[in-house]
């Protein structure tokens, strides 16, 4: 053994020399190993345990969940966006509230053409994907509020093409 070896490198050795070769050959998996070995070491930290949610709080959000897809689907939108909020208060880092609420809301603003609520659900998905950054259908849904908003502002500055004819004075 060189002398050089840190602490992760020599229980890695170690652990290899003390299994059988066909555990050798099968490449064991030693992260949890060199990864308590970091710790130890104070290379990295450990991951931070996630908050508990209280079952009775999650079921209950889940269930306004459940009953703002319903409305959703009937086409309710505001009836959808009020169970949503409720939801939301509840429990605010639900991903699937967040991903619905976001999706109430771009289909409002885009329907009423108001830039709030777009901004709302550009908002909810930030937070959403925050939670669940790999959630292929938040960052969709993130791209399609973005247009919206953009549509939204565009539209709303005067376009420097169109200019008023001037009165004729007789």
């Amino acid at each position: 053994m060189k002398l050089g070896c840190n602490i992760t490198s020599w229980l890695i050795l170690v652990v290899f020399s003390l299994a059988p070769p066909a555990a050798q050959a099968r490449r064991l998996d030693l992260k949890p190993v060199t990864i308590e070995a970091d710790h130890v070491m104070g290379k990295t930290e450990k991951p931070k345990p996630k908050p508990q949610i209280d079952p009775e709080v999650l079921a209950q959000a889940e269930s306004l969940l459940d009953e703002a897809l319903g409305m959703l689907s009937l086409g309710r939108y505001e009836n959808a966006r009020t169970l949503l909020t409720q939801a939301k208060k509840i429990h605010p880092d639900h991903s699937g509230v967040l991903r619905a609420s976001a999706r109430t809301l771009l289909t409002l603003g885009y329907l009423k053409w108001n830039e709030d609520m777009a901004l709302e659900a550009q908002d909810d998905l930030i937070r959403a994907r925050k939670l669940r950054p790999r959630d292929m259908a938040l960052v969709e849904l993130e791209r399609l509020v973005q247009n919206l908003v953009g549509r939204i502002q565009r539209l709303k500055r005067p376009s420097k093409k169109t200019k008023a004819p001037a009165a004729k004075l007789d």
